[in-house]
């Protein structure tokens, strides 16, 4: 009986083994090997080539709307510990009696919760009309510390007031930022068109232009009235603006300070009988340096921050946040597979920590011995 189990048994498994090596099977494992090879391959492809500050601010940028698994910061060239948050201002603007409104945002001031008034300038964020506006231009200029008629404004829900951040040494630098609107007015009355405007340069927009001088920018676009939500973002089109510096320098109360309402969305075209409502939300990505804060880590990633800068579209946002953050992000890992072919793996998310180790002396170019990136501790 023993001997006949084990011939069985013995019989059974060589039965088995020429069924799994016909051909038929063997094209169906390799077929399989293979699809595992290439979907472990993308996902190593798209992790290690960039940096996951890289990642966060290539999709704060042209997404600033979307929900951040962690604070988003600028790769650097230098590795300063910040404190990263985020602020924002929700409410609603109207047309008025010429069928024109508008909404317009300086990102920096987003920082604090207290912006205020002087003789001949102000410091709120975000301005906006409301139905008494009675002018066919955008105009936010102030006479004797009041905004024109028909035009208001709002702070941001910042944790932070004005004495804190300019004390103590802090400085700040603007990491993201994103103004957007959602038509809410009666299906009867959505007549004319959105222009979305970002000034190059990111300085404020002069007073009493049109909508047509706003489409003379490439930059700028025009879109007929919808329920469709539109949205502009900011762009770091300047090295200066990249780099920490008191925020008393983004403050247009402040002498020799650029007044830096650089975001325009503009409605004209509308009823003039009845104001077209909208509702607006501006939000802001920080990084603060200073005493008496709560840091955490940042990243030196020069190829990274300009592989995301090349890979930012150049005109104005047409299509929603989430499918021009896809289409930014592949644009990103495409740029760093090239560099990657071209340069070297140092290249590709990594040169900059080598590089600047090197400078520092902590790698010597002569020597096996290596400090541990930033990358690998994580």
């Amino acid at each position: 009986m023993s001997s006949t189990t084990t011939k069985t048994v013995v019989t059974t498994n060589k039965q088995n083994n020429k069924t799994n090596k016909t051909s038929k099977n063997r094209k169906r494992r390799i077929r399989k090997q293979v699809r595992k090879k290439a979907a472990k391959t993308i996902v190593v492809n798209d992790s290690r080539l960039i940096s996951k500050c890289v990642r966060e601010y290539a999709s704060a940028i042209v997404n600033p709307f979307g929900t951040r698994g962690v604070m988003p910061c600028i790769p650097d060239i230098m590795t300063i510990p910040s404190m990263k948050y985020q602020t924002k201002s929700r409410g609603v603007f109207s047309t008025g009696a010429r069928g024109v409104g508008f909404v317009s945002l300086n990102p920096w001031l987003m920082a604090r919760n207290n912006g205020g008034f002087l003789s001949t300038s102000h410091s709120f964020p975000v301005t906006y009309t409301t139905p008494e506006y009675n002018a066919q231009t955008y105009t936010d200029s102030v006479s004797l510390g009041a905004l024109p008629v028909g035009v208001l404004s709002a702070n941001s829900n910042a944790m932070l007031d004005d004495a804190f951040i300019v004390g103590g040494d802090r400085q700040i630098r603007l990491v993201a930022a994103g103004l957007k609107i959602t038509y809410s007015g009666s299906n009867f009355r959505n007549q004319g068109r959105v222009v979305l405007a970002r000034n190059q340069g990111n300085i404020a927009f002069d007073n009493n232009i049109f909508t047509s001088d706003l489409l003379e920018d490439n930059y700028s676009v025009s879109l007929p009235i919808s329920r469709r939500t539109e949205y502009i973002y900011y762009t770091p089109d300047s090295y200066i603006l990249n780099g920490y510096q008191p925020f008393t320098n983004y403050d247009p109360t402040q002498a020799d300070s650029v007044s830096r309402r650089s975001l325009l969305i503009m409605i004209d075209g509308g009823d003039v009988d009845v104001p077209q409502n909208w509702l607006f939300e501006a939000v802001a990505y920080f990084e603060l340096i200073g005493p008496n804060l709560t840091l955490s880590r940042s990243d030196s990633d020069v190829e990274g921050m300009g592989m995301v800068v090349e890979s930012l579209p150049i005109r104005a946002p047409t299509s929603p946040p989430k499918v021009v953050e896809e289409t930014v992000m592949n644009r990103v890992i495409n740029m760093a597979k090239s560099k990657l072919l071209e340069y070297g793996p140092a290249a590709a998310g990594y040169g900059a920590n080598l590089l600047l180790d090197r400078m520092m002396g902590r790698i010597s170019m002569g020597s096996a011995t290596q400090y541990p990136l930033i990358e690998d501790i994580d």
